[in-house]
């Protein structure tokens, strides 16, 4: 298994993911002895040329019913170059999703309508969405939410309030991973 793969399933739903992000991200490289490119990825964000695929504009679908808290994730991912799209429940996410996949997916577990929980499963069922990072989002992190998050299909459990250059470093990861 790759250093960059070992990482990878290392964060999966780890409990201790806050800790490894409390670390400056070369430390973490160094535990998971990644290529000069993976760590040039994750530490100083996403090559800038073409050929390199400019990770950052990677497509976003965040997923979140709380408009304020939306908005600002939105405006944070466009900021840092993303290509963002929002959807305010679960049934929105997958007709969003149905039409265009996105590379990574930010789901809000307490949505109306349809749960991001249950969204995510459905979400797994679909070919194209069964290799798309799904970060689960919520305020309840206690184990088992985080378990049910697991079992739903999501990739990665983050708390909230949502400590944004841990996401964004997380989201790199995530992305990075599909790409190599």
């Amino acid at each position: 298994m790759s250093g960059l793969a070992r990482l990878i399933n290392d964060l999966g739903l780890d409990a201790d993911l806050e800790a490894r992000f409390q670390r400056e991200p070369r430390e973490v490289i160094q535990d998971y002895g990644l290529s000069r490119e993976e760590e040039e990825a994750l530490v100083f964000g996403w090559p800038a040329d073409e050929s390199a695929g400019q990770m950052n504009r990677a497509h976003v679908l965040v997923v979140e019913d709380e408009p304020v808290n939306r908005d600002l994730m939105v405006e944070f991912l466009e900021m840092e170059g993303f290509s963002v799209d929002a959807a305010g429940d679960g049934e929105e996410a997958l007709r969003y999703c149905r039409d265009q996949a996105p590379d990574i997916v930010l789901m809000d577990i307490n949505l109306p309508i349809l749960s991001g929980l249950e969204a995510t499963r459905e979400l797994r069922d679909w070919p194209s969405m069964t290799a798309v990072p799904v970060i689960a989002l919520s305020a309840q992190s206690e184990p088992p939410h985080r378990q049910a998050a697991e079992a739903a299909g999501c990739t990665v459990f983050e708390p909230k309030p949502v400590n944004f250059p841990r996401l964004l470093r997380l989201m790199q990861c995530l992305l990075l991973a599909r790409r190599v």
